[in-house]
């Protein structure tokens, strides 16, 4: 199990990267998907609907903890219109080399 303090720093250093949606209909945030995208694919899901089937199988143990707020995850709609329009720079900005 991971230290207690590599989730916080994942999740602020996802967090610096901007949500490239409008704010209107916004349901989840910005740095949670990107931070279950991350953990999808660490477990090795690699398309939408196997993430969404991957996050409602454990939502009880990484939503809250992503800090999603509904009690559902995001559908692979939503996955994939909103990690479609992300700056992969401004990503790899959030977590320097060195």
């Amino acid at each position: 199990m991971p230290a207690p303090t590599v989730l916080p720093s994942l999740m602020a250093a996802l967090s610096q990267v901007s949500d490239p949606r409008q704010p209107r209909g916004v349901r989840h945030p910005f740095s949670a998907i990107l931070g279950l995208t991350l953990l999808g694919l660490g477990c090795r899901t690699n398309d939408f609907a196997g993430l969404h089937r991957w996050a409602k199988a454990h939502w009880h143990l990484i939503g809250k903890t992503l800090g999603f707020t509904r009690r559902r995850p995001p559908h692979p709609t939503t996955l994939s219109r909103t990690l479609a329009k992300f700056s992969l720079a401004e990503l790899q900005d959030a977590f320097p080399s060195g």
